[in-house]
């Protein structure tokens, strides 16, 4: 009924699973619980409080997805409690640059995302294994280390990721025009990586 990544790079608290599965099972329209997050580099002892977790309570899947794309930083989120039959209609964490944060969208389109407001989630912050601290071309050596042609138009296939995960969505054909416009403003802003 329900999934969770792990990282071996990372810790949870002892009761990570049980706080992140009482919130889903009090809040049946969230597709997703994850606790508060602390940042830390040698050990524990030094970790940080973060302060932007995302929590996404609106109503309509379009919101939820604005919500997340304006709030979103470090995609913490991404490690807390799934229901599986919502990550079921995703197509998971596909093969390109920010493909978590596609994934992250179509989650949030299909429901909420409840923030479990206990620092439960220790998150390690070293270049060597948090990709959100690594550059596009550092990620590109550690997914595609030989060179082919599936490393070729990140960009575009970011694209594509959105316009799947936003035709796949359950949704009135007026939030399904809200998404789509939102997303064209979106690649808009960013087309310039789109010419790389």
């Amino acid at each position: 009924d329900f999934f969770k990544w792990a990282s071996s790079n990372d810790w949870f608290a002892p009761t990570f699973l049980a706080k992140c599965l009482s919130a889903l099972e009090q809040n049946v329209d969230a597709v997703l619980a994850a606790p508060r997050t602390r940042l830390f580099a040698d050990d524990l002892t030094h970790a940080i409080d973060y302060a932007y977790d995302v929590e996404i309570l609106d109503a309509s899947p379009v919101a939820r997805l604005v919500r997340l794309l304006s709030d979103l930083r470090l995609n913490n989120a991404i490690n807390g409690i799934i229901r599986m039959r919502s990550l079921r209609s995703t197509r998971l964490i596909d093969l390109f640059y920010h493909a978590d944060v596609v994934l992250m969208g179509h989650l949030a389109m299909l429901g909420k995302v409840i923030r479990v407001d206990e620092f439960l989630y220790y998150r390690r912050m070293e270049v060597p294994t948090a990709p959100g601290v690594r550059d596009p071309v550092v990620w590109q050596k550690h997914h595609y280390p030989l060179t082919s042609a599936r490393v070729l138009f990140q960009s575009w296939k970011k694209v594509f990721g959105w316009m799947r995960a936003c035709m796949a969505t359950p949704m009135s054909i007026t939030e399904r025009r809200q998404v789509l416009n939102y997303l064209v403003r979106m690649f808009y802003w960013d087309r310039r990586s789109l010419m790389i």
